[in-house]
């Protein structure tokens, strides 16, 4: 493969309702949640994580491999970009959380890149963890470092 093309993995629709209808019955068929998906590409300098969908635990693992992928090749910039997210649960932030040590541990710098007001930007300024994750708006210009 390519070493700057993407790479996409998706997990599978889950058959539970759409996010906002619980407690309520609905006489309308559910719709599929949306798919998480994970694209990575690797330019010379960075690994680029494109995160879509839902990051829950429903998710977890494919994350957590992936990730694994991508750190163990020693990039020296690694950006996870969380503009295309529709969702993110607790065991999604202790992901990132986790990320953030890993980034510290291997030596490698990590930007987040998060909308201020996407859902997860939402769930940083609630848990107080925007102060803790290295959160941009826009991913960096690597030509400019």
């Amino acid at each position: 493969m390519d070493p700057t093309s993407p790479e996409r993995h998706d997990a599978g629709p889950s058959d539970q309702p759409s996010r906002g209808t619980a407690g309520r019955e609905s006489l309308e068929p559910t719709q599929p949640r949306p798919r998480f998906g994970i694209d990575v590409a690797r330019t010379p300098r960075a690994a680029i994580v494109t995160l879509t969908g839902e990051l829950d635990v429903v998710c977890a693992d494919t994350f957590k491999r992936r990730l694994a992928d991508v750190t163990e090749d020693e990039p020296r910039h690694v950006v996870i970009d969380l503009r295309s997210l529709t969702f993110l649960d607790s065991t999604g932030l202790a992901m990132l959380l986790r990320v953030n040590e890993t980034s510290h541990d291997q030596g490698f710098a990590l930007w987040i890149v998060s909308g201020t007001e996407d859902p997860p930007s939402k769930i940083f300024r609630m848990t107080g963890t925007a102060k803790i994750l290295p959160l941009v708006e826009e991913p960096p210009d690597f030509a400019a470092l």
